[in-house]
């Protein structure tokens, strides 16, 4: 079952604010009456999936508030390529994903390359018990004109969840979950 992250999954207050909606496990989704993730404006994301072709081009928050429709089409982007599966995703992984975006000062999109996964595809990939992708807390990503190196520095630069350097692979991993850095 996925819970959603506390207020203290976002460190330092990265998100100005908690996420304070509640998930229901029986229809999979999140109750966003009063969520906030803090932020006055509005916030747009626009990922790649390397898998799908697919693009997220959404606003998926206006004045702190979550746009719930931008969380569903989230939620289907960033479904499971090999399966199918789609579960609820983490909206603070969205807010998330778009300040890294606005740490590297690029107008260019992620590519994701691993989104959600279910236990079947995280077994076949060789992905850890407890992956923060099984629970809809992670995303791996890639960019075209910037490095493993600046991508990393810019996510642990916002202290808000785990962050993994994969030089070789040429991505980085960003999550939700508590604070942890990992790679080479």
């Amino acid at each position: 079952m996925f819970c959603p992250p506390s207020a203290s999954s976002f460190a330092g207050g990265m998100m100005g604010g908690s996420l304070s909606g509640e998930y229901d496990a029986g229809a999979g989704e999140y109750d966003f009456s009063g969520v906030t993730l803090g932020g006055e404006g509005e916030r747009r994301l626009v990922l790649r999936n390397a898998h799908t072709g697919e693009t997220y081009d959404e606003t998926y928050m206006v004045d702190g508030q979550v746009v719930p429709e931008a969380v569903t089409a989230f939620n289907n982007f960033a479904r499971d390529w090999r399966t199918g599966a789609v579960r609820s995703m983490d909206p603070g992984l969205i807010d998330l994903l778009w300040q890294v975006w606005r740490r590297l000062d690029t107008t260019e999109p992620f590519t994701a390359l691993s989104l959600y996964r279910s236990p079947q595809s995280n077994e076949d990939v060789g992905g850890a018990k407890n992956s923060q992708h099984l629970h809809g807390r992670a995303c791996d990503i890639t960019h075209s004109s910037r490095s493993v190196d600046k991508i990393h520095s810019a996510a642990k630069s916002l202290r808000a969840g785990g962050v993994g350097k994969y030089t070789m692979n040429r991505f980085v991993h960003v999550d939700t979950a508590r604070v942890r850095y990992w790679g080479s």
